[in-house]
């Protein structure tokens, strides 16, 4: 394990450890990091052992994780990195297959985000890993650095004593803090709808990474399918499913024709949740897709149905910055961690 330092810029640094076999890799990370006044790089190791014991000793601020080491691989320290200590990892992976399954297991496992990159070092595009690596440290290092008002009292108190139903917004970004906002389900939490931009190949895996997160049953939604206290369904956007209520009282999802319904928003799908008298508590979480200006009357009262992830905990920020502009004070705003004790209390 090589200990590293950073010229004294006046200014709280990230303090990073950089774990990877490769000493170029090291010396690239490190050179991005250290020309950076606001990185420090405390740390170096070359496998999972060398990691984990850096982790205890150094006490950085985020990890940077290779996959594929000798001894320990990048997997199993991991794992146990995010056993012992809340340090956010990134994982730096050359395994270019069956991405999307990887990619969830990380996430699973704690990593906060995966950065792909060649499995030849003759292939691999150094500058574009660097400059996305230096963002990704700086955005979940600060968010370590400040523990974002997660333990903070909210905005203002929020009643889900009337809410019928969850729905969910995920975009880029997202999939990190579901462990926070779904672990807090409770066996009689109504349906949660789980409106996700996921490619078809991925549906799979993400409804098993979400079932295990969660505890929850999650199912792809379908035609004629009825919606179910305690379960969670995702809906693939863009959606072409509706919602109605039949006679009996239940709610079901029914496919519509795309001439018909061409793409059914996270603000249309709230209205007509509505209008299934099913009293809906929206979310928008990171990189969520953006609501138009002229789709906001959907959301129907803005002061008891939607919450917004505070933008300085998104990756990406713009579609809930989007939504803040147009609903201002009017609209709830948490960190997922108070999101998930808001989804806890719900009875």
């Amino acid at each position: 394990m090589e200990i590293s330092g950073n010229q004294d810029s006046g200014v709280e640094p990230v303090k990073v450890l950089i774990c990877d076999d490769s000493v170029f890799m090291r010396m690239a990370i490190k050179t991005v990091c250290e020309d950076h006044p606001e990185i420090q790089v405390i740390g170096e190791a070359e496998d999972g052992e060398e990691a984990i014991a850096a982790v205890r000793d150094l006490k950085p601020d985020i990890v940077t994780m290779d996959i594929s080491m000798p001894g320990l691989d990048g997997v199993s320290a991991t794992t146990e990195i995010t056993q012992i200590d809340d340090v956010p990892v990134i994982i730096l992976s050359s395994l270019t297959e069956r991405r999307s399954a990887l990619a969830l297991r990380l996430l699973e496992i704690g990593a906060v985000d995966v950065i792909w990159k060649s499995a030849s070092l003759m292939d691999i595009d150094i500058d574009g890993i660097v400059t996305s690596i230096s963002e990704k440290i700086l955005f979940w290092g600060k968010r370590h650095v400040e523990t974002v008002a997660d333990d903070d009292a909210p905005d203002r108190d929020f009643d889900t004593s009337e809410t019928g139903c969850v729905l969910l917004n995920l975009g880029q970004g997202s999939a990190a803090d579901l462990r926070v906002i779904l672990g807090t389900l409770g066996d009689n939490t109504p349906p949660v709808i789980l409106q996700a931009d996921v490619p078809a190949s991925c549906v799979e895996n993400f409804c098993r990474f979400v079932q295990r997160i969660s505890g929850r049953p999650v199912r792809i939604a379908e035609n004629g399918q009825q919606l179910v206290d305690g379960e969670i369904f995702v809906l693939i956007t863009p959606s072409q499913f509706t919602i109605a209520r039949e006679e009996s009282g239940t709610c079901k999802f029914y496919h519509v024709p795309s001439t018909t319904m061409p793409n059914i928003s996270a603000s249309k799908m709230h209205a007509l949740l509505r209008q299934s008298g099913l009293a809906p508590l929206s979310i928008v979480l990171s990189g969520a897709v953006p609501v138009a200006s002229n789709e906001v009357a959907y959301y129907g009262d803005k002061t008891k149905e939607i919450i917004v992830q505070r933008p300085e905990t998104c990756a990406v920020a713009g579609s809930v910055k989007s939504i803040l502009g147009v609903l201002g004070q009017t609209t709830g705003v948490y960190t997922p961690a108070g999101i998930g004790k808001i989804l806890g209390a719900i009875k």
